[in-house]
């Protein structure tokens, strides 16, 4: 890599080679050209990009490697809206920043370590900005300068730790602990807009037998075809979690038809209760507990 780096490695084989030290320089504020230098070897290894905008939002500048990534030619980015690299925030997206970057932009607020989603088609890239608002001498806003770096492998990483954290291994449902959380959101958005949610116990009899008699990893097939049934029952209408070993739930926001419930419960009952085929397992009895829920 050619810059200021390459630069202080042939330094030192000179020195080495020769008899004298070469004397120190220092890169002074007041040196730009070599400043400018030390940028572009930071730009150049990929350890982050720089944009500038003016007072009105337009990309003025736009590291050459971040254009890349969004599959412009050189100098396209210039004069486009900061906005047009990103993808807008979800209003239900639960990862949806307090401020976002439209409201920060709009308030002129400096941003920090703010995630946001490129605007790439059939790939998914993450960066990570940060800028400051610019003024002039009469206190003038003039644009912005900032910052980024990609962020999509740590973010994977970050959301793969999440998953195992809120979702049963074996089966792929939500465990406990998102389905504690999901209702008590649900309950307290559905609190405040009167509306109504379902929820439903199912119990798997004699699974411990099963467990004991054949082994775990017919336990665990069982557990995994008990999930695809109720999911194919349910669908997009609620949400499942595996509460236990042997139990699951199932959240239906926005149902309060008692003799629909029942129907519903009736079809869990039939579904499961049909015959599984592992290592010869014939099929058990299941029971479902049925519970209606309101958010008042």
């Amino acid at each position: 890599m050619a810059g200021f780096f390459s630069r202080a490695s042939r330094a030192k084989t000179e020195r080495r080679e020769g008899s004298q030290p070469a004397p120190l320089r220092p890169i002074a504020i007041t040196d730009a050209e070599r400043r400018v230098e030390l940028l572009d070897s930071f730009e150049a290894a990929g350890l982050g990009w720089f944009w500038a905008t003016d007072a009105e939002g337009r990309l003025i500048y736009l590291s050459d490697n971040a254009a890349k990534e969004l599959d412009w030619t050189q100098g396209e980015a210039i004069g486009k809206s900061l906005s047009e690299l990103f993808i807008p925030e979800k209003v239900d997206d639960p990862d949806r920043p307090e401020r976002p970057l439209a409201f920060l932009l709009r308030a002129r607020n400096s941003i920090s370590q703010l995630n946001v989603r490129l605007a790439i088609e059939g790939r998914e890239v993450w960066w990570e900005i940060a800028g400051k608002p610019q003024f002039d001498e009469q206190e003038r806003f003039t644009g912005y300068r900032g910052s980024a770096k990609d962020i999509t492998a740590s973010r994977e990483n970050r959301r793969d730790a999440e998953r195992l954290a809120q979702y049963d291994p074996v089966t792929g449902l939500a465990n406990s602990h998102r389905m504690n959380r999901r209702l008590a959101e649900l309950l307290k958005a559905y609190r405040n807009s009167k509306r109504t949610c379902a929820l439903l116990m199912v119990d798997l009899d004699r699974f411990k037998q099963i467990n004991d008699s054949l082994g775990h990893a017919a336990g665990d097939e069982l557990l995994k075809q008990v999930a695809a049934r109720l999911e194919r029952i349910i669908g997009s209408k609620g949400e499942i979690a595996r509460r236990s070993a042997d139990s699951f739930q199932i959240v239906l926001p926005d149902m309060d038809d008692r003799g629909a419930l029942g129907d519903l419960s009736q079809r869990v009952i039939q579904m499961l209760s049909q015959a599984y085929s592992i290592n010869d397992l014939a099929r058990g009895r299941r029971n479902v507990g049925r519970g209606r829920y309101c958010a008042l």
